[in-house]
Formats: structure tokens, sequence, C-alpha cells
């Protein structure tokens, strides 16, 4: 008796201690079950329908089927690396570049796990290139750059769905995509390999750190040459707010001072980020209030809700209409305010009124395919006014719409990070939101694209 006793005390601590030795791995190469698996995915489902603008509607039959096709694919159990590229094809099937998976998340950790690769890179006619050397990566791992771009591909859910096979938004991914051994390599042995057989390293793997805080960098950076005036806009998210209306401020009053021919905005490789630093920077080039919108979409749900910041529901109402009066997010919070639980609010944002001293010259915006969100929303709505253009690859959009304000969540079993859009907006007259892919009006490569946008303003 006091040996079956003792056999009962001991199974807990030997179950609790296989599970510390899981917990310790990285969360990409923990394993997830088949079970555990088809339980995350009919979590995902759920928490797409209860956010989704469109959940409910036509849309609810693609992802309640793609559920449940990746559940019956599910064999073997898998490490949650693999897991994430079901997650991903079956948030593609919504086709939007808001829902997905979470890789401002995955990134760190990836980065963490298997290491960074030295060099920034740019991707043309399907070819990794390092962006300082000029040498191409003939493979890495004994995958070839092919079959790294294409698996890079295919975990951008948003381009695996109706977007042709341009590759600007997996640039960001390739080097994790690789870092995964292909055959006959070792585990931690990551290196790639150029043309000339020199093989380049990944950095060592760095521990996961804590977000970072808003940096000094405001966001945006000018240049002046050849009477052109450039702006580069990485991110519509990066530094503080007040940096980053400043620096927009100095730059276009240096453009009058300077008198150039006309300005170029480059908005390739930006994602996206906060609304209100892209109509900061629209209104400096307006020529009159605009709404730069024509339609918004949002179920009033509590998981739609949680992608904006809870200030707002906090605030008493009369703070509430303080805010609204000055604010036209804030504005159209407060007419949401009284949407049953559930309904879908459809209406427009009120105009956003110019700079009072809005540049009046050519502009040209440069777009690529990894231009996204608000960055796309911006390129759309000036290449439809009189006397812009946008200039370069097809961005990573549809033709009259971007989404916005994506909500973010974890599943429960794999702990995977995922975000789903919570909002549609149209930017221009239409009826599909997200069918097809949204094309500038004067087509250039990546690389040429700078040249075209001046030429395009000296002929103005």
């Amino acid at each position: 008796m006091r040996l079956w006793g003792t056999i009962v005390l001991l199974m807990p601590l030997g179950l609790w201690a296989q599970q510390s030795e899981t917990d310790s791995l990285p969360l990409l190469k923990q394993v997830i079950s088949v079970e555990a698996a088809r339980s995350d995915l009919q979590a995902l489902g759920q928490w797409v329908l209860d956010t989704h603008p469109a959940a409910l509607t036509e849309d609810s039959f693609l992802i309640i089927g793609a559920v449940r096709r990746a559940e019956r694919a599910l064999v073997h159990p898998q490490s949650n690396w693999m897991f994430a590229r079901t997650v991903a094809e079956v948030l593609g099937t919504l086709g939007d570049s808001h829902t997905g998976l979470n890789w401002r998340e995955l990134t760190r950790e990836m980065e963490a796990t298997w290491g960074r690769f030295p060099e920034h890179v740019q991707l043309d006619g399907g070819q990794i290139q390092s962006a300082h050397t000029g040498q191409f990566i003939d493979s890495v791992n004994h995958w070839s750059a092919r079959a790294v771009l294409e698996n890079a591909r295919k975990m951008c859910s948003s381009e695996a769905f109706a977007r042709p096979a341009h590759y600007r938004r997996s640039a960001r991914l390739w080097p994790w995509v690789a870092a995964v051994p292909g055959p006959g390599v070792a585990e931690g042995s990551v290196v790639a390999w150029n043309r000339e057989g020199t093989a380049i390293p990944m950095s060592p793997p760095r521990p996961v750190t804590a977000a970072r805080k808003p940096t000094k960098d405001p966001g945006l950076h000018g240049t002046f040459e050849g009477g052109i005036a450039t702006l580069t806009v990485p991110s519509f998210s990066q530094g503080t707010a007040s940096r980053f209306t400043r620096q927009a401020r100095r730059f276009f009053r240096k453009v009058r001072r300077k008198h150039a021919e006309g300005v170029v905005i480059d908005l390739r490789g930006n994602a996206g980020g906060l609304a209100s630093r892209m109509e900061t920077l629209a209104a400096h080039w307006m020529r009159g209030p605009d709404a730069l919108v024509t339609r918004l979409e949002f179920r009033n749900t509590a998981a739609a809700r949680s992608a904006f910041a809870p200030d707002f529901e906090r605030a008493r109402p009369g703070q509430r209409k303080r805010w609204a009066r000055r604010d036209r997010w804030a504005a159209w919070r407060l007419a949401v305010e009284g949407v049953e639980e559930g309904a879908l609010w459809t209406g427009a944002l009120r105009d956003l009124p110019p700079h009072r001293k809005a540049y009046s010259g050519p502009v040209a915006v440069l777009v690529d395919g990894s231009t996204a969100s608000t960055a796309a929303h911006l390129a759309m709505w000036t290449d439809a006014a009189p006397g812009r253009v946008a200039v370069g690859e097809p961005a990573l959009t549809g033709p009259h719409g971007t989404g916005a304000h994506a909500a973010s969540w974890s599943l429960p079993a794999s702990g995977l990070p995922v975000v789903c859009a919570s909002m549609r907006i149209w930017v221009t007259e239409g009826t599909d939101w997200s069918t097809g892919q949204w094309t500038p009006s004067v087509i250039s490569p990546h690389l040429a694209a700078p040249e075209a946008a001046a030429d395009w303003i000296r002929s103005q």
C-alpha cells in the first residue's frame, strides 16, 4: 500500500517534468498534438467570425470551409512552425492583408530561435540579392533560393489569396523560413551561399526582447537632389506622433523654401501603421477638405472593439464629446456607440481639413508589393487626385479598399499570435473590397521607380 502511494505521488511529478521540458522550448519548436491543433483551428474560426466585419455574411463560409479542410489534413503531431503555415493558409481565405499570422511578434521568436540574416536583401525577379554587395544568394541550408521565397510567400496569408507571385512582403521573412534546416543539414548550422560558393552564416540567435519603446527617429526622412524633394516613410508607426508631425512640417517648409520641382513620397516597403500619421501627411498636399475614404464597414463586437485603445470606452460622456469635436475618429467612435452588439455599421468619416500651407505642386508616391494598409490607402487616394500619381509595382491591397484596425489574439493551445481585420475601408467606389489587386498609374520596377517618378514630375 505504501509503494502504491509512492507511485501515485510520483506520476504527476513526472508529467510536470515532461511539460516543463516542452515549455522550455522556443514557441515555434514546441510540438502540438493533432487534437490540440484541431481545437486551435476551431477556436480560430470562431474568433474570426466574432471579429471580422464580413463575418456572418458571404465570407463566413470561406473561413468555416478552410477550418474544416485543415482539420481533415491534420494526421500527425507537428511543430508550431509547421502548424503556423496551416493557420496562415486558413486565414488567407479571407484575402485581406490585415488577417493572418502576427509577424511582428513571430519575427522576434524566429530571430531568437534561428538567428538573423546579417545583410539587408532585396527581391527582384524571384531572386535574393544583397542590397549592400549586390551578390545573389544561391541557396540556404540546401534549400534553393526559389524554394525559400515560395515558402516565405505562402506564410504571408494575404499573398496566398488572389495575388500574383510577388515577393516584396516575403523579403522580411525568407531568412527565417530558410533557417529551418534543409535536407542533410544539422540543426543550428544555418548558412547561406552566394553564387560563387562563399558562405554567409546567420547571426547567432538572440533572446526575445520586450516590445521596443518609441524611438527618437521620427519615422520619415527627407532628401533634396536635382530639384526633386524625396520623403521616405518606412512606417506610419515609428517614433512619436509629435516628432512625426514636426518632421513632416519641416520637410514641406523646406520644399517651399527651395522651390522644388515636385515631391516624391517613398512608401516602398511601408506596411502601414497609424491612420492619424497617414492623415497628417496627406493634409500637406490636399487641395481642399477631403474624407480620404468613401465608406467604412465595422461590426460592433467586443472582439472588434479590442483593436482600439481603451481610452475612449473608459472616458466620461463629456470627454468623449470633446474628443469628437476635434478628432474625426473619435467622432466615428461616438457614432457607433449606439449600434446594437453584433450589428454592422456602414458610413463614412467626416472630411479632413488640409494643412493651412498645403503644397500645390506635383506629388508622386512610390509603391511596391509590400506597400499595404494605411500606406496603400494613401497611395490610392493620391493616385486618384489631379496633379498626383502613384509609381511602382502593384501594392498589397485590392482595387478599392484597404483594411484597418486589426485585432490581435493568441491561439489557446499553440500560442501562435494572429491578427484579424476588424474594419473595412473603401478608398474608392466599388463593390469588391479585396478581389484582385490595385495597380498604380505608372508601372515601374522597384529599383527604377524613383527615376520614373522624377521623369513624371519634370513632365508636368
